[in-house]
This record gives structure tokens, C-alpha cells and sequence, in this order.
């Protein structure tokens, strides 16, 4: 693609707000979203702990991930928005893997689907329809992202093919000193959750703890933090909500690195028509040494605050920057070096990070 090309598919990705009001025939429109349609739905398949009982795992998880449409936009429960529909044999084989030796505290898919399994049928519906009452009220900003996507996924419009008119610079950074350690080994979300609320820019001024944010993102010792509490949570108790709209969980599956770049410049001040836009993104990884290499151990499933993007020049690689909550050095004797705190990474190596994982999605 040729500049002006690029700068007119730009010009038309800044006036998203035109192309999001317009949906497919057959689509219900967002303002005019049937909530109790969607409440039935969602209570009349949400499969009973009788039902579950005589499943095989794969069959569990292509009932307890199922996907409901809401509008234009597809949401899968436990998965987030999604662009294509999930793979359940990727969450069955997740789901039967055996623990990870050092878990730093975000749920497995093992442990979530165990959690509904534990479940009354009544739990089970409160917990789906709580989920889906977050997805509703982020349903405008998925229709919004997922047209993003659509423009980069197809080149029409991408950070490669703006190059110097917009893209290349930075970095755009923000939350400059508000990282924080976990204070236990499964303390990644509260962790999270504590940095995110620090630097939160209409903060009430109280310094919550990690174990407030436990309590009320649900954090157990036994199966951790869930991304969809993170993301409630940034909403219900942070102001980041009116900078970037709804916070959502949203899937990354399809993704090429053009959109995951792009995600994450748009998101902390990148974008040169919305530089108010600036808020952290829930990442949420495989933490393991071939991605983070200042690791001694493996670890799991891991979150983490996005906090920035650069790209220096045309020829250089582009660059996110993020807190690193966990610290080997508290809890293993032979590692000798701090982990946690300001870190960057190459973007494409992020992305693949966050593939590793099961679940392949982040908060937004």
C-alpha cells in the first residue's frame, strides 16, 4: 500500500465511530440489545451439573465456553469477545493438562472449568449471566475494535502502512512508578489489580492491598485470579473506563502482529486524534523463560500491566512496555536478581506469549 492509500484507510479507521453504527442487516442493533432475551438464552444453555457429569471434557468446555451473540458481536463465556470461534479441542487438552509446578496466581483453564464443575446450577447461571452483564455494557467498544482489526488483519490499514505519518515514535508510556510486586506466589491479579488502581488517574486516594484486591477479584490460593474479575473490576472500581470506554476481554486468536501492535499504540496515546486515549491493558501470558528471559523457572498463566508502546523507526522492531509483577528473587533461594518491575518486550514475542495461553485473550 502506497501512502495516500494509507493515510485514507487511516482517515477512515479515525471515523470508526461512522462505521460502527452501521451493521449487518440481520443484526440486532446495539442501542436497541434485548437484555432479557439474552438473560433467557443464557439461562435456558447453560448445561445443568447432571448434564456435565456424564460429558467427556471436550464436550465440558463446548458447553461451559459457549458463545452468545450479542448485536454484531460474539461473546464466548470464560473467553471473551471473539473474532472467529474458539478451538475447544486447544481448551479440552488445557483443561486435562496436569498443574504447573510454579503457578504465580492467574487461572488455568483446568481450574475455571473445574470451578463451574463445582458449581450449582444456580451459581453456575449467576456467574454467566454477571459475565455477560459486562460484556453487555462493552458491546459498542467490541463492534468498534473488532472493525479495527478487520482494517489491519486486512492491510487496508496497519501500522507497517502508515509508517511515519502516525506510527513510528514513541514511546507513548503511562503509569510511570506505579508498579508493585506480588506479595504472594499467586498474587499476580490482586498485584495487577493493585498497579492499575495505584495509577489510576481519578484514584480516591486510598493505597488498597494486595489482599482488598483479592477479596474482591475472588483470588484463591487453590485456583487464582480470573481475567473477567480483572476486567469488572478495572470497570466497577477504577476511572480507566472513561478514557478508553468499557473495559473488555477480548480475543487475540486471530491476530497478526500488525493488530496487536496496533491495539496497544492505540491505547496508551499512540494514536494522533485520540492522545487523551491512555489507559493500561490486563496482559494476560504464559510466563515462561522462552518469552521472558529474565526468568530462571517456568512458570503459568501470568498477568501482567501493559503500560506502553515504541517503535523507533521504520527499520526498528516495535516495542511494548509493561510491569512485570512477579519476582523470582522472593520466593526461590537460587535466584539472586529482582524480576519484577519495568520491563520491555519485543511486540511479536508478546503476542506469541499470550497465544501460549489457552485462553489467548487480554483486558482492554
Amino acid at each position: 500500500m502506497n501512502i495516500p492509500q494509507a493515510v485514507a484507510s487511516m482517515t477512515a479507521l479515525m471515523s470508526l465511530g461512522a462505521l460502527a453504527s452501521t451493521a449487518p442487516a440481520h443484526a440486532t442493533d446495539v442501542g436497541t440489545l434485548d437484555t432479557s432475551a439474552i438473560a433467557a438464552e443464557v439461562a435456558a444453555t447453560s448445561p445443568s451439573s447432571a448434564e456435565l457429569a456424564e460429558l467427556s471434557t471436550l464436550d465440558q468446555v463446548t458447553k461451559l465456553n459457549r458463545c452468545v451473540d450479542l448485536a454484531t458481536e460474539r461473546y464466548c463465556i470464560g473467553l471473551g469477545f471473539v473474532d472467529v470461534d474458539p478451538s475447544y479441542e486447544r481448551l479440552a487438552n488445557a483443561a486435562n493438562a496436569a498443574p504447573v509446578s510454579d503457578p504465580t496466581g492467574a487461572m488455568s483453564t483446568a481450574d475455571w472449568v473445574r470451578t463451574r464443575l463445582e458449581m450449582s446450577d444456580a451459581e453456575r447461571i449467576k456467574a454467566e449471566q454477571d459475565e455477560i452483564d459486562v460484556a453487555l455494557a462493552g458491546v459498542e467498544k467490541a463492534r468498534t475494535e473488532r472493525l479495527r482489526t478487520e482494517l489491519t488483519q486486512s492491510g487496508d490499514f496497519g501500522q507497517a502502512d502508515v509508517g511515519t505519518q502516525a506510527a513510528v515514535g514513541g514511546p507513548y508510556t503511562i503509569m510511570t512508578g506505579y508498579q508493585t510486586k506480588q506479595g504472594k506466589t499467586y498474587y499476580c491479579g490482586p498485584a495487577t489489580m493493585q498497579s492499575i488502581d495505584w495509577g489510576d488517574p481519578g484514584d480516591d486516594g486510598v493505597k488498597d492491598t494486595q489482599n482488598v484486591w483479592a477479596d474482591i477479584l475472588g483470588t484463591t490460593a487453590g485456583s487464582g485470579t480470573g481475567i473477567s474479575a480483572l476486567v469488572s473490576t478495572t470497570n466497577s472500581s477504577t476511572t480507566w473506563d472513561n478514557y478508553v470506554n468499557s473495559y473488555i476481554v477480548g480475543s487475540v486468536s486471530s491476530w497478526n502482529t500488525a493488530t496487536w501492535y496496533d491495539k496497544h499504540w492505540n491505547h496508551f496515546g499512540g494514536n494522533p486524534n485520540a492522545r487523551s486515549r491512555k489507559a493500561p491493558i490486563i496482559e494476560h501470558v504464559m510466563l515462561k523463560k522462552a518469552y521472558f528471559p529474565y526468568l530462571k523457572y517456568d512458570h503459568g498463566g501470568h498477568f501482567q500491566v501493559g503500560r506502553g508502546a515504541k517503535w523507533a523507526s521504520e527499520t526498528d522492531p516495535k516495542t511494548i512496555y509493561y510491569f512485570e509483577v512477579y519476582n523470582e528473587n522472593d520466593w526461590y533461594s537460587s535466584v539472586t536478581t529482582d524480576t519484577w518491575g519495568p520491563r520491555t518486550i519485543a511486540s511479536s514475542t508478546y503476542l506469541n506469549a499470550t497465544k501460549a495461553h489457552a485462553q489467548q485473550n487480554i483486558g482492554y
